[in-house]
């Protein structure tokens, strides 16, 4: 979960749970064996999963004629649990998407752009990330699912900047490390009671009440997009994709401090959690008062 973590924590976090599956050559560890013991850590634990076949150790888009494949993906978004709490909430249409050609083109520049700027989020997005599809939808510009770790919808917006891209590749990249993590540190105490309404809190990206996952997903996303605007990103003068820096950091923190006042919040998020939820308000409180306009817009 970077860059919430270090780089080299989140390699190590990796790499303890898919070292039963890497092959290690005389070169040592790469990203080719690295990924495909990732391919084959989801395959043990995830066999419904649509993981990456072959020997290539970078993402990738789907092939559009890849009937099987497209078909899986669609169902897998489009699958239902008790924690979903809107309705039609990917609202995907079958593919082919309207405009292929755009998508391929905005998403490629923006994940170019990360390379440029942090390769260390390059390096992980390329790890973590199979596939990216694309599908026509009215609500929604994305999504990942735990019902397919490692792939990635697309639905981006003609109107957003190339920043925004940018965010949405890491974006979508945080909950795919936040899928993977929960492998190796439990998050939630009981999915179940999630469901309770009673349990449910302001999340940071719509600032209304959600399901406890999606609230501490969202946190842990808010926040690394903050850093990454600090770091290398610059912070945007119009809202798209994400809110201003200011607004976001305030949403960030009613969001943190309104999980946290939950009175059976242990009850819900083990104590591995609960400190995220610490690091990143320890993070994120100096934007409250910061002047992010003295740090525009790189990209």
């Amino acid at each position: 979960m970077y860059p919430l973590f270090s780089f080299d924590r989140n390699i190590q976090d990796l790499y303890s749970l898919f070292s039963p599956f890497i092959k290690h050559d005389n070169d040592g560890l790469n990203v080719v064996n690295f990924k495909e013991g990732y391919n084959r850590f989801l395959d043990n634990y995830l066999p419904r999963n649509p993981n990456k076949i072959g020997n290539s150790g970078v993402w990738g888009f789907v092939n559009e004629n890849d009937g099987k494949l497209i078909s899986m993906l669609y169902d897998r978004f489009n699958e239902r649990s008790n924690l979903d709490d809107f309705t039609n909430l990917n609202d995907l249409e079958m593919p082919p998407h309207h405009d292929v050609d755009f998508q391929k083109k905005r998403l490629l520049k923006a994940y170019n752009t990360l390379e440029i700027k942090c390769e260390e989020i390059a390096y992980l997005f390329n790890l973590v990330v199979n596939y990216i599809f694309f599908a026509d939808a009215n609500r929604r510009a994305g999504g990942t699912s735990t019902n397919a770790i490692g792939c990635i919808w697309s639905n981006i917006r003609k109107e957003w900047t190339d920043q925004d891209v940018c965010e949405f590749l890491i974006h979508e990249m945080t909950h795919t490390l936040i899928f993977i993590s929960e492998h190796r540190n439990k998050q939630f105490t009981s999915l179940d009671i999630l469901a309770d309404k009673n349990n449910w809190a302001l999340t940071s990206l719509f600032a209304m009440k959600r399901p406890l996952d999606k609230g501490f997903h969202a946190i842990i996303i808010t926040t690394n997009i903050l850093l990454c605007r600090e770091a290398f990103l610059g912070h945007p003068v119009n809202k798209a994709f994400h809110l201003l820096s200011d607004k976001l950091a305030e949403q960030t923190i009613e969001s943190i401090e309104d999980v946290l006042s939950l009175s059976n919040i242990s009850k819900l998020l083990t104590e591995h959690s609960i400190n995220i939820l610490l690091k990143c308000k320890e993070l994120v409180i100096p934007f409250i008062d910061a002047d992010c306009t003295l740090n525009p817009n790189k990209v």
